[in-house]
């Protein structure tokens, strides 16, 4: 791993709760995760991009309700294995810190300077339209989807290939 992804990881880890941190530290996580994909039917490859998107779902660099778009993008698999595997996820991963990663995730990305929260009025007045929850969270948090794009690079996992 490279020193800037070291990096990213490790700050990532110093903003998460404790019990978030904990299961990050299970060491049966990646063979729970790996047992997900095996079930589902995914290949070698489609599995070490669903440890890895879960991975980055828990260090708070992809959100929780991004994490099945992510997958569809990375894993290119139907809608039904899709749903299946979320499902797995959310019940053999997630049950009981969702909310948390949610509300970690959420503090991570507030405006930090007025300038930043200046912009959102702006854009709402400028294009006559609300803007979305969401949607505020893909203009204001750059920085995680730029670290996301860094380690899936590193993992050469971002075109759904690794070599």
């Amino acid at each position: 791993m490279d020193p800037e992804t070291e990096k990213i990881i490790k700050e990532q880890m110093k903003k998460l709760p404790i019990e978030v941190t904990n299961l990050l530290a299970d060491l049966n996580l990646g063979g729970k995760i790996l047992g997900i994909g095996k079930r589902n039917g995914l290949d070698e490859n489609q599995s070490q991009a669903l440890q890895l998107e879960t991975n980055l779902m828990l260090l708070g660099l992809v959100h929780p309700d991004d994490f099945s778009d992510e997958l569809t993008e990375r894993l290119k698999i139907n809608d039904t294995i899709l749903d299946n595997i979320v499902n797995d996820i959310n019940k053999e991963i997630l049950s009981g810190i969702r909310e948390k990663l949610i509300e970690t995730f959420n503090k991570n990305v507030e405006p930090s300077t007025d300038e930043e929260t200046e912009i959102e009025p702006k854009l709402d007045e400028r294009f006559g339209k609300d803007v979305t929850k969401s949607k505020i969270f893909y203009f204001g948090n750059r920085a995680n989807r730029e670290a996301a794009h860094k380690i899936r690079m590193e993992a050469k996992l971002d075109s759904g290939t690794k070599t």
